[in-house]
């Protein structure tokens, strides 16, 4: 027979799923990415006052750039010498449009026409037409004056650099040194020069880049240096770039990717995934089925890091000493693994979900520094988490009462209370106010683990299938509709089914099995004969004539075979619990209905034992295999004629021994040693029941006159 029970530790492939969505989910919540970016940007108002947690000296690359950049920008463009043929050929252009001018000049033509055919010239559209009337009625001596000013001058100015933004002012330069007398020719020449004078240089790209290269150069590193305690920010300053490097250096923030931090995390994920599988499937007692439960508390364990993440940037710096991160009720994890699993897995849960929340303080970027005022607050908040989770698992350990999860929330407050408490004494500089407000973070975390933990355990009691300690208070109580039916209608039954749950409570506390569950599920196991009482022997009175006399034993063995699916029906139809449910027809297993199936033997040796074989299943648990032992070994001692201690051992042993040879206990996780004591517990107690009584002799002569005067 297996070792496994109704309360035991989770499968090992259940164990290993669990540990590995753990760590793989705590992974993730403690990766140094800053979601969203940084907690503290560029342009931001710094929260606090950040003073440096270390000293620093570093070369600061943000100043350092900032300079370079400076310098570089103080370097013009560089361009290649100026080009001739770009003089030459402005130069060619201009005595182009003056000789076609002079040409025009030389011909009889009335005004208009002549300003028409001067404007078809070369050059021409880009002058100003009065302009070119106004040259045009030059006398001879002005317009031969007009060709060489404007000639010298493009000479003048395209041999030296000149571009396209410099023009004007150089034609302006060069036209305030010249002798012009007449404004009209002034005026021409400009215009002329306007047109015909542009850029002659290209930029050198090479030249630019390895000027600007080298006055970047020629800066050398800016290298700042802080002291610890010294202030980098004020509070409300706007921060730039290098008040966010200086923040880096000096430890009070962290911003990025670090790859040490993120080893850090996986190691401790890989941890606590190892704890939590191990715990599961070595020290959980989980009630079968263990997958519902393991999931589930698995499930709020790895809320507690997601819910850290996510709280923390909002919480910190606790500047004011108001301990809101120790309000967050992290033990509800702890306490929903011992409410599920026991004390053991609640402890092992507690240690993981301390160890995880303060790792992500740790290791998630801008929580380290800047929201953190000293670095124990992190330690503080993982073992406030673990020690309250310890002390709530130690009172709760699967036990599922409000009263219990109360009590749990009481522990939890004082092991936080307690630390911080600790943690106060030590600290320095100290206020008597901090105490007040750890006192309610205490009760907060506490109270507010017991209620999420008591809601998360009662809603998904019913949906997962996990017992709840409260219902079988309330059926052990044995007012039950049904019980009180089976008391009117079937009162042999109502009888048998009390004998069987005094006995299987007995055993099951002997062997450390569920003894509430044992008596609960005893006391209904029984609840389908309600529909034919009267075919039950219980349930018949001396001299009553036995309705299975009419009846083949095919027929009788139909009857009471349908016991057990009527009873599943009844015990759906009042909403008993699952876990009672399943004694209904796991107390006869796949047994023979014995008395009937030899009846019909002795008349055709042509028998189909599946006619008189109960549908099973066979027990599956420790609890249901007690009361099948319990059921059989009640009636058949109650059917003895001679109820001698020696005939209660033998019948017990006999009948403990048939029920394991049919193998109706291989899939119970009954041990040898278990049977023994079973054994042992119902031969004390039917002994008990059964004992021998003394004759009284009949009342002597003297005591029937008292009676009688009486």
């Amino acid at each position: 027979m297996t070792s496994t029970a109704s309360s035991a530790p989770a499968p090992l492939i259940a164990g290993i799923a669990l540990g590995f969505v753990v760590a793989l989910v705590t992974a993730l919540a403690m990766l140094p990415v800053a979601i969203g970016g940084a907690d503290v940007r560029a342009g931001d108002r710094a929260p606090s006052t950040f003073l440096a947690r270390r000293d620093a000296q570093f070369e600061s690359t943000v100043i350092t750039d900032q300079l370079r950049d400076q310098a570089e920008a103080r370097v013009p463009v560089q361009y290649f010498p100026p080009d001739p043929a770009v003089a030459t050929n402005q130069r060619a252009a201009v005595s182009a449009l003056l000789d076609g001018l002079a040409n025009v000049r030389r011909r009889s033509l009335p005004v208009a026409q002549r300003l028409a055919e001067a404007q078809t010239l070369p050059g021409a559209a880009t002058i100003d037409p009065s302009v070119i009337g106004t040259v045009l009625d030059f006398d001879a001596a002005t317009f031969d004056d007009f060709r060489l000013r404007v000639d010298a001058a493009i000479v003048a100015l395209m041999a030296a650099p000149i571009l396209e933004s410099d023009i004007n002012g150089k034609i302006s330069n060069y036209l305030a040194t010249a002798t012009i007398d007449s404004n009209a020719e002034f005026v021409a020449v400009r215009e002329v020069l306007q047109s015909f004078v542009v850029q002659n240089v290209r930029v050198d790209d090479q030249a630019t880049s390895e000027a600007r290269a080298a006055a970047r150069a020629a800066v050398p590193p800016s290298v700042v240096t802080l002291t610890q305690g010294q202030v980098v920010v004020q509070e409300a300053d706007v921060l730039d770039e290098a008040d966010i490097e200086a923040l880096e250096q000096t430890g009070v923030i962290s911003s990025g990717f670090d790859t040490a931090r993120a080893l850090g995390g996986i190691l401790v994920a890989a941890l606590s995934g190892l704890l939590v599988g191990t715990g599961a499937s070595r020290a959980g007692r989980f009630r079968r089925p263990a997958a519902p439960a393991v999931w589930l508390a698995g499930a709020v364990l790895i809320a507690a890091p997601i819910a850290a993440r996510v709280a923390f940037p909002f919480i910190f710096p606790d500047d004011q000493h108001l301990y809101i991160a120790f309000v967050i009720p992290f033990a509800a994890a702890a306490l929903v693994a011992a409410a599920l699993g026991g004390f053991a897995f609640g402890a092992i849960v507690a240690v993981v979900t301390g160890m995880s929340v303060a790792m992500v303080a740790i290791t998630v970027p801008d929580l380290a520094g800047s929201r953190f005022s000293n670095p124990i607050e992190s330690f503080a908040i993982g073992f406030a988490v673990t020690l309250a989770g310890v002390a709530g698992s130690a009172v709760l350990s699967s036990r599922h009462s409000v009263l219990h999860f109360a009590l749990a929330g009481i522990a939890a407050a004082v092991a936080i209370s307690s630390l911080l408490g600790a943690i106060w004494l030590v600290a320095a500089p100290r206020s008597d106010e901090d105490l007040r407000w750890l006192v309610q973070a205490a009760l907060g975390h506490g109270f507010g683990a017991a209620l999420l933990a008591s809601l998360t355990v009662s809603f998904f009691a019913g949906r997962l299938g996990l017992r709840h300690e409260a219902r079988l208070e309330r059926l052990l109580r044995g007012d039950h509709p049904l019980l009180m039916r089976l008391q009117d209608e079937a009162p042999g039954t109502y009888h048998h089914s009390m004998m069987v749950a005094t006995l299987a409570e007995a055993a099951a506390r002997r062997i450390g099995a569920d003894a509430r569950l044992a008596r609960v599920g005893a006391m209904f196991h029984d609840i389908g004969k309600l529909a034919q009482p009267r075919y039950y022997i219980e349930n018949t009175v001396e001299g009553e004539e036995n309705p299975h006399h009419e009846l083949p034993p095919e027929a009788s063995a139909a009857r009471i075979r349908e016991h057990v699916t009527n009873g599943v029906v009844l015990a759906r139809q009042y909403g008993l619990p699952a876990e009672v449910r399943v004694f209904i027809p796991e107390h006869h297993g796949t047994r023979l209905i014995a008395f009937f199936y030899r009846q019909a033997v002795k008349d055709s040796p042509l028998v189909d034992e599946a006619d008189f074989q109960y549908a099973g299943p066979r027990p599956q648990s420790r609890e249901t295999a007690i009361v099948m032992l319990a059921d059989s070994c009640e009636a058949t001692v109650r059917a003895l004629e001679a109820r001698e201690n020696v005939d209660i051992r033998k019948a017990i042993t006999d009948t403990i021994q048939e029920r394991s040879d049919e193998g109706e206990l291989d899939d119970s996780g009954l041990t040898v040693r278990d049977i023994r004591v079973i054994a042992d517990t119902f031969r004390e107690n039917l002994r008990a029941l059964h004992h021998r009584r003394i004759a009284y002799p009949p009342a002597a002569p003297e005591e029937a006159l008292r009676l009688g005067r009486a």
